[in-house]
């Protein structure tokens, strides 16, 4: 029985699995800049992707860097919501309101999802996420 316990309890501690589908809850964990690095990212975006197409945003409008060593919001995040398309391995995602579309390709990692190309504009080559259990409610939403 002890040794069962600690086979558990070490399954339990192993490496976090790697995401399945797109409809989740997730946060921006680090950028890639186009000339290279890789950047933790707090507070700056997190999506709800849901199984009907939706998606909720909780955003920063102005995010800044901390030096070289954080991507980070100093202000109130704002709430929005729209709707995406997932198809082959392209995430496209169109806020409610706006006509522009936001596009990248995914890529699932243990724990997460990397969004490449130009999501967040040509200075990012890929945006890393990682799972939640639920978006903050943190946010003024937007009209």
């Amino acid at each position: 029985m002890k040794k069962l316990l600690v086979f558990a309890a070490l399954i339990a501690c192993g490496p976090p699995a790697t995401p399945s589908s797109i409809v989740d809850r997730w946060e921006l964990d680090s950028v890639e800049g186009t000339q290279g690095g890789k950047i933790p990212a707090t507070k700056v975006m997190q999506l709800g992707l849901d199984a009907d197409g939706g998606v909720k945003f909780v955003s920063c409008l102005d995010p800044v860097y901390e030096g070289t060593t954080l991507f980070t919001c100093h202000e109130q995040q704002v709430c929005a919501t729209g709707t995406y398309a997932f198809t082959t391995s392209v995430l496209s995602i169109t806020q409610t309101g706006r006509s522009d579309v936001h596009s990248g390709t995914v890529t699932f990692t243990p724990g997460g999802m990397s969004l490449s190309g130009e999501f967040f504009g040509p200075s990012y080559k890929a945006l890393n996420f990682k799972q939640l259990t639920a978006l903050s409610t943190d946010c003024s939403q937007l009209p």
